[in-house]
C-alpha cells in the first residue's frame, strides 16, 4: 500500500483550510485496524453474554456461531469423527475470529474517517458514536442472518426461523456494535 498521506498541506491550503493530518494512510489503517480487532474481541464477549442469556430462557435454541461451525465442519467431512469439546472450542474461536474482524473493519473505516476529517476540515476529535455501532451490528445481522447464512442453508432466514431467535439475535447485534463503538470512541 502507498504511503501517501491524508492529505497533503498544499491540498488543505487550497481549500482554505490548514491540513493537521499527514500520518500516512497505511499507519492509519494499521492503528484502527488494531484498535478494532481489540474492541471487537472485547464487543463478541458482551454479544455471548446476550446470547447465553437468550439461550437461557429459550429463545436461541443451538448458537448460530456453532451452527456455523458444525456446517463448516460437515462440508469438510468431520463433523462425526470431531469431539464435542473440540466443537464447542472451535465454535468459540470463530465466533472471536469474526468479532475481531468485524471490529477491524468498524475500526479501520472510523480512524480513516476521523483522518479524513481532520485534514479536510481541522476539525479533531470526530468519535464513533453508538448510533453508528449500533447501525454496524444491524448491518452485520443483516448480511449474515438475511444473507449469506441462509443462502448457504445453514439456517433459514429470519421471518422462517424459530420465535425468538432473530430478535434476539438482532439485540445482540446491537449490544455488539455500542460496545465497539464505545472502545473505538474511547
Amino acid at each position: 500500500m502507498e504511503s501517501t498521506p491524508i492529505s497533503s498541506s498544499a491540498d488543505g491550503a487550497a481549500r482554505g483550510h490548514v491540513a493537521r493530518s499527514s500520518r500516512p494512510l497505511r499507519r492509519v489503517i494499521a492503528a484502527g485496524a488494531a484498535r478494532g480487532v481489540a474492541g471487537g474481541l472485547v464487543a463478541t464477549v458482551a454479544m455471548s453474554a446476550v446470547m447465553l442469556g437468550a439461550q437461557k430462557i429459550g429463545l436461541l435454541g443451538r448458537a448460530p456461531p456453532r451452527k456455523l461451525t458444525d456446517a463448516a465442519l460437515r462440508a469438510v467431512g468431520l463433523l462425526g469423527s470431531t469431539p464435542e469439546p473440540a466443537r464447542r472450542a472451535l465454535a468459540t474461536l470463530g465466533h472471536f475470529a469474526f468479532g475481531g474482524a468485524c471490529g477491524a473493519l468498524f475500526g479501520v473505516a472510523h480512524d480513516v474517517w476521523r483522518a479524513r476529517a481532520a485534514s479536510t476540515s481541522g476539525v479533531r476529535g470526530h468519535r464513533a458514536p453508538i448510533a453508528a455501532g449500533v447501525a454496524f451490528g444491524t448491518a452485520i445481522w443483516t448480511v449474515s442472518y438475511a444473507g449469506w447464512v441462509p443462502a448457504l442453508r445453514i439456517m433459514p432466514t429470519p421471518k422462517n426461523d424459530r420465535p425468538g431467535r432473530p430478535a434476539s439475535m438482532v439485540l445482540a447485534h446491537w449490544v455488539f456494535g455500542a460496545v465497539l463503538a464505545k472502545i473505538i470512541a474511547a
